[in-house]
């Protein structure tokens, strides 16, 4: 099965999350009560549960891509500013797509009509 490295961080910061939110919910139940020795307890699974998890992720093995000769060049500078120069791109048409959308919402949104109140 083929994952990538974002998903496991995704899934990292899940666990991580989760860990935190049951710690502190375990901290927060009251002592006096009936139940709160099973509410413990069932806390205390599913946070040893979150842990096995977390440790099989990093235990996973992540393998280098394969790249076809094709796409390598011999110039890495080249490719390097290439690659820059795409990003600015992409990355400069995405803001003037935003500013022209603000520029729209600006240009249609009107004043509410207030009545005059004459006294």
């Amino acid at each position: 099965m083929q994952l990538k490295v974002i998903h496991a961080f995704k899934k990292l910061e899940e666990i991580n999350r989760d860990l935190i939110e049951l710690s502190k919910l375990s901290e927060r139940i009251a002592e006096d009560r009936d139940y709160s020795g099973f509410l413990k307890e069932s806390f205390q699974t599913e946070i040893q549960k979150l842990k096995t998890n977390r440790e099989e992720i990093f235990h996973i093995k992540v393998d280098q891509p394969q790249f076809s000769k094709a796409i390598q060049s011999s110039n890495p500078k080249e490719d390097g500013q290439k690659l820059y120069q795409d990003n600015e791109k992409s990355f400069r048409d995405e803001q003037t797509g935003t500013q022209n959308e603000l520029n729209t919402k600006k240009e249609t949104k009107k004043k509410p009509e207030r009545p005059v109140y004459k006294y």
